[in-house]
């Protein structure tokens, strides 16, 4: 996404790539009941963006998990990206 205003990205799955899943420059972004895996780059990489949300999504074995703007996220999965992945839960 370079130059468009919002942007919904709704029941996909972005599979392969060799740089990023989603790559945003300008705008906000909504993502929402989508995965995105195996991604060589990003899954999601907000860097340029004025926001992005992400509801019900899983991003997984990508280079980077999430990067950049994301403002907003519920019910996101983040497992086995090289990078961007949250701290493991402590052991009880």
């Amino acid at each position: 996404m370079i130059a468009a205003r919002n942007v919904s990205v709704e029941d996909c799955v972005i599979d392969g790539f060799t740089a990023n899943g989603i790559s945003v420059q300008a705008g906000t972004l909504f993502v929402r009941n989508t995965t995105i895996r195996n991604n060589a780059g990003t899954g999601i990489n907000a860097t340029g963006a004025a926001g992005a949300a992400i509801s019900d999504t899983t991003v997984i074995f990508n280079g980077t998990g999430l990067a950049g703007a994301v403002v907003r996220y519920c019910c996101v999965v983040l497992y086995g990206n090289k990078n961007g992945d949250p701290p493991p839960p402590p052991a009880p």
